[in-house]
């Protein structure tokens, strides 16, 4: 009984050690990248002439428009087969300010995508969550309208098979987190009272209290003085407001693609970035990795900035300067060099 005793003591010692000694992520990698949808018409405005001529090999290899399912499809085939994980939708409110109007929210063309995603035949390969976009235009004021956004995603998002969770907990990302941070209790108390363990919050920009973590949409040396500044350079103002986190901060790396909004701007004076290499792009993968690896971040994420911004610069998307799709093709080694180092 004593050598009984004695050998399960043993083992107990070193399994709690093993789990002691435990360094990185402790599940696997997910890579999320943000799907802008204002390529749904001609006549949208992001559309601009200098993008459709000066600038027209930024048009996926699809076309500009993206509003047909075969399309979205395609989409998912080619993210899921290179390593995206989740595309995160960005989601406009309606009316700007004032009550929610769920007509005008469900004929949003910038919604488009996202029913075409729900009504995909091989959505099972990949994983959608949402991305509060209320900026100007979209703003969301007061309590009652949080929680009917809320409301509304659990019945027309939430209840999706392949929507995203963390442990029962629908993934919701907030682009100006400060004017939700006062109601995100009562949103998480909807999330409960539909049938889930609460929300997974992440905030964009800000560490707020109230918030299961934080990450970024896009960030850039917002100089306007500033002209063409080196894309590595990119990687490094990334780098540095995303390292000032708190340690007891979970952190959900951004990587950009890429900043580079003149087809959008009136003047050209504003920054960009140049001497893009997918290269480059690999190496600031690799580094989000290790910074997730260092703080032994549990669910481990890094967000990309994006799927298909292409007025701004930020696109994984093949294109007609990119076919091949090289750039998108470094979230793979990114997940090979995770897995190296888990």
């Amino acid at each position: 009984m004593k050598r009984v005793l004695l050998f399960l003591s043993s083992v107990f010692l070193l399994n709690s050690c093993a789990l002691l000694s435990t360094k990185g992520m402790t599940h696997d990698l997910q890579i999320g990248a943000y799907y802008y949808d204002g390529w749904a018409s001609d006549k949208s405005s992001a559309l601009t002439q200098k993008l459709l001529n000066q600038y027209a090999d930024r048009m996926p290899v699809w076309g500009w428009r993206d509003d047909s399912l075969e399309i979205m499809e395609q989409q998912i085939e080619i993210a899921s087969k290179n390593g995206i994980d989740f595309f995160a939708f960005c989601w406009y409110w309606a009316d700007d300010q004032g009550p929610f109007n769920e007509k005008v929210v469900k004929a949003e063309p910038a919604h488009t995508s996202l029913d075409l995603f729900l009504k995909a035949r091989n959505k099972d390969k990949m994983k959608f969550c949402i991305m509060i976009a209320n900026h100007d235009g979209a703003r969301i004021e007061g309590e009652e309208n949080w929680k009917r956004v809320i409301e509304y995603f659990a019945d027309n998002y939430f209840s999706d098979s392949q929507y995203l969770t963390i442990n029962n907990n629908p993934v919701v990302i907030y682009y100006l987190p400060m004017e939700a941070q006062p109601h995100v209790a009562e949103m998480r108390e909807v999330a409960v009272s539909k049938g889930y363990n609460g929300l997974y919050t992440m905030s964009c920009g800000y560490k707020l209290d109230g918030y299961d973590a934080q990450t970024w949409y896009n960030s850039f040396n917002g100089k306007k003085e500033s002209e063409a500044q080196d894309y590595e350079s990119l990687f490094s103002w990334i780098e540095g407001i995303r390292n000032k986190a708190s340690v007891n901060t979970v952190v959900a790396p951004l990587c950009s693609v890429g900043w580079d909004k003149r087809p959008w701007e009136n003047v050209e004076k504003s920054v960009y970035y140049v001497n893009k290499s997918p290269s480059a792009f690999r190496k600031h993968l690799y580094r989000a990795v290790d910074f997730l690896n260092s703080r032994n971040t549990p669910n481990p994420i890094i967000m990309i900035y994006a799927w298909n911004e292409y007025g701004e610069g930020g696109y994984l998307a093949p294109t007609v300067g990119d076919k091949r799709g090289k750039f998108l093709k470094q979230i793979k080694n990114a997940k090979r060099y995770a897995k190296r180092k888990k």
